[in-house]
Formats: C-alpha cells, sequence, structure tokens
C-alpha cells in the first residue's frame, strides 16, 4: 500500500512527483488502428471528447477508457482458460467455461460476503484477475485504472474551415465517416477487408449505387430482392481512420501496487489482446491495433499487424517481459486449483 499523503505528514516535503517514485507502476501503452476503430457513442456517432483550444471548443474522437477496460476484462478470462488448457493434470470444471464471458454476476454466498481486510488480500493473493479487475458483487474492487484512448498531442491534428454562413470550424483528421447499409454482403463482394480510408470510400460508393439501383427499381414497380430492400437504409458510420496514434495508460489504483504476478498476467493479457479485434464492426475488419507496450519507462511487448494482411500479428517480447510472463505461468501452475476455486466461488452466479 502506498500512502502519499502519510508521506507529506512525515517529511518536510511540499512536492511530490509520483513518477520519480519508485515502485509506481505505470504500463504506457502506445497503439496505432491499423484497420479502421469505431466505438459508437449513445448519439449514434463516433465518440468524441471535447476541450477548449484556441479559445473555442473542438470535439476529438477518441475510445473510452471504460470500453477499453472491458475488452481486456473479457479477453482477460480467455486468456485464463488458455493457460488452464495447458495444464495436463488439471481438469477445467464445467462452470470455467462461463469465464470466456467473463462474467460477473454474483451468488448468495459472494452478495451477502463483508469482506474484510484479511480476506481481500487472501483473495488477491489468490486470483490476479480479480485483484486486477474486481470480483462483481464479491466486494473486490479491481486494481486496474485505465486512462482514455486519446490522440496524443501532434502537430496538424484538425483540419479547419469555414462553414457556409462563413463561422470558421474545425475537424479532427483522424475522424472517418462512411455509409453503411445491413447488406453486409457488399463488403464480400468488393473489398474483404477496410483497411484504411480509401477502401471505405469504396465500400461506400458501392453502397450508396447499391441503394440508388434499389430506389430506382421500386420506383419503377420492379421487385426487388431482399439483399436491395436492405441496401435502401443507408445510415453513416464514424470511425477512427487506419494509421490513427492513440495512447492510453494502466496503474494500480490510489493505494495499491501491482505484484509481479499481476504485472505478468497483465502483460499475458495484453499480448491474447493484441490479437483480438476491439470495438464495433469486427465483422468489417474494423478494430485491428498495433501495440507497444512499456512498464516504467521499460520496453515490453509489441504487436505489429502485417501490411498486406491484418490478421497476421508479429509479437514481440524483450527479456524483462518474459521474466513477468515467467513468474505468472509459475504460479498458475502451482496454484491454478486454488485459484479457480477461488474465482468461481466469487464470479460464476
Amino acid at each position: 500500500m502506498r500512502d502519499r499523503a502519510k508521506k507529506f505528514l512525515e517529511t518536510n516535503e511540499t512536492t511530490i512527483n509520483t513518477k520519480e517514485i519508485k515502485g509506481t507502476d505505470v504500463f504506457e501503452i502506445d497503439l496505432m488502428c491499423a484497420t479502421p476503430l469505431a466505438q459508437i457513442s449513445p448519439n449514434g456517432g463516433q465518440s468524441k471528447r471535447y476541450f477548449y483550444d484556441d479559445n473555442s471548443f473542438s470535439q476529438e474522437p477518441f475510445y473510452t477508457s471504460n470500453g477499453f477496460r472491458g475488452f481486456l476484462r473479457r479477453v482477460a478470462f480467455k486468456d485464463l482458460v488458455e493457460h488452464i488448457k495447458g495444464f495436463e493434470d488439471y481438469k477445467p470444471k464445467g462452470e470455467e467455461t462461463y469465464l470466456y464471458t467473463s462474467g460477473n454476476g454474483g451468488d448468495k454466498k459472494s452478495i451477502s460476503m463483508v469482506t474484510n481486510w484479511e480476506k481481500e488480500q487472501k483473495v488477491r493473493k489468490a486470483s490476479p484477475l480479480l485483484s486486477l479487475f474486481g470480483a462483481g458483487l464479491g466486494n473486490i474492487a479491481g486494481k486496474v485504472a485505465i486512462d482514455e484512448l486519446t490522440i496524443p498531442k501532434i502537430e496538424n491534428k484538425f483540419i479547419e474551415g469555414k462553414r457556409a454562413n462563413g463561422e470558421p470550424y474545425k475537424m479532427s483528421k483522424f475522424l472517418g465517416k462512411n455509409g453503411e447499409t445491413r447488406a453486409d454482403s457488399l463488403l464480400n463482394d468488393d473489398i474483404q477487408m477496410i483497411i484504411d480510408s480509401e477502401d471505405a470510400k469504396k465500400v461506400s460508393q458501392a453502397i450508396r449505387a447499391e441503394a440508388e439501383t434499389a430506389k430506382k427499381a421500386k420506383k419503377e414497380g420492379v421487385e426487388t430482392d431482399a439483399k436491395q430492400q436492405n441496401a435502401q437504409m443507408i445510415f453513416d458510420v464514424e470511425y477512427l481512420i487506419a494509421g490513427t496514434p492513440l495512447k492510453t495508460a494502466i496503474n494500480p489504483i490510489c493505494n495499491y501496487e501491482f505484484t509481479d504476478i499481476e504485472k505478468g498476467c497483465l502483460l499475458s493479457i495484453m499480448i491474447s489482446a493484441s490479437q483480438s479485434q476491439t470495438g464495433a464492426y469486427k465483422r468489417k475488419g474494423f478494430g485491428r491495433l498495433n501495440w507497444n507496450v512499456k512498464l516504467n519507462g521499460e520496453q515490453l511487448m509489441s504487436a505489429t499487424r502485417d501490411d498486406d494482411c491484418h490478421s497476421y500479428v508479429k509479437i514481440e517480447v524483450t527479456q524483462k517481459g518474459k521474466e513477468l510472463l515467467k513468474t505468472y505461468k509459475d504460479f498458475l501452475s502451482e496454484n491454478i486449483k486454488s485459484s479457480n476455486d477461488i474465482l468461481i466461488e466469487n464470479m460464476i452466479a
């Protein structure tokens, strides 16, 4: 436990920079959109944040921390099950298949459980996943705090212009917009995967052409098939274009620290996540990312998508990263049964 307030009381210091404190763990994560990335906000468009710059408010697309945390959490439990499959002498219980969906319900035992300090420490030590991501209704708070995925401070992030009424506007150059319909088969006919803005433009043009054909046929009284009828329902989709850089960070919540086992667990999760897709429109090829991960400034891993086929990933792990992965793997090999018993007790409804 780290108590920064206590440090002020016990010393003459008036300023503390947590970046300079040994043991303050921060996973620094640089991402690059290998394919478009979409997260639909409640208003139907890409998630955007407001900020004040040059005496005016602007909007910039981003990916919410809660959405990214949920993605990592789902991957985390799939990652654990894959580890379990590697132990020949341990047969997973039937309920453990539920972990693929990272269920976080609670039974009467967990709902009525009043977690005291001793119990909490026991649970955290026995189950890194519960310690990191929480136990649903089991009263164990997850240690993981995740920043929003935002575009870093770089020059020329915006396109500036004037509206028809003469008012100036500022628009992110990383925000794409595309026409879509329910006719997904168009994607298979014309292009296999949306990789960049040019691909998106081709798909949009094909969809709009199909819609015009359907409208014309309907006007002339010609019978149309289901595909053409669906194509009439055009809606705009916003997304972060391929090539968009993003930054985020993972650190423990106030007054907690990551153990080496938890660090290895997080790294294992991120390696698995680098091979997965996140966000909306995954069926259209969206949501594939390149990763670069550091811990307190020290390189751990990178994952780069193949330029020709973004389904292939080149993953590189440093010696430090391998050491953390081994620490986590060794823990699982020695404690997998007791760890999973506690996991299921606190999470399975």
